[in-house]
């Protein structure tokens, strides 16, 4: 009885917790890539674009555009679209590598979220978008466009921008090192707890 009594307590401080986590919610977008070296000077970047603003909130507005900065590369870099999520497009620029910055804009081309519309609702995240590069990139600046369209493509209230910058998926070695840390925990914390009883 006493263990049911400290789970039901548990589980309720957590409910507590978690429902207050959208009051005061603000528009937030996260970026991730996974960069692979494909050999001849090629890489490859495998971005997932997350809109991490509240899903029960109806004031959150969907992605429908995302501005990729990649600073200024080289004079000879190219910059080509390997695939992106259907209902998608994109304009790349490679930058001059002097001073024009090198730039990949996608853009949803169905305004509003699935199932009629291609852009990322709150609380839902979208990959696919791989691009390949003759050099590798450095800092990656994204800035993510929000807003809601009605279903004729006309805005319904303002649009807002999100800035940061995208970070890369952590390597396969450094994910087994955390979980193998956690099953050591909780391989000494079952023990111990069953000392105490």
């Amino acid at each position: 009885m006493k263990r049911v009594t400290k789970t039901l307590s548990w589980t309720f401080a957590l409910l507590i917790l978690f429902s207050g986590l959208c009051i005061g919610a603000v528009q937030t977008v996260d970026m991730t890539y996974l960069e692979s070296d494909l050999g001849l000077g090629l890489w490859q970047y495998d971005f997932t674009i997350s809109n991490v603003s509240c899903p029960i909130d109806e004031s959150m507005e969907n992605i429908f555009d995302v501005f990729l900065d990649f600073g200024v590369l080289s004079g000879l870099t190219s910059i080509t679209n390997v695939s992106l999520p259907e209902g998608w497009a994109y304009f790349a620029n490679p930058g001059n590598g002097i001073d024009l910055l090198a730039f990949v804009e996608t853009y949803s081309l169905n305004f509003g979220p699935p199932p009629a519309g291609t852009d990322i609702a709150p609380g839902t995240a979208l990959g696919g978008f791989v691009f390949e590069f003759d050099e590798k990139l450095n800092a990656i600046h994204f800035e993510a466009l929000l807003g809601k369209f009605d279903p004729d493509g006309n805005l319904i209230g303002e649009i807002y921008t999100a800035n940061g910058t995208a970070t890369p998926v952590p390597l396969p070695a450094t994910i087994f090192l955390l979980a193998s840390g956690m099953a050591g925990l909780a391989v000494f914390g079952r023990k111990k707890f069953y000392k105490i009883e």
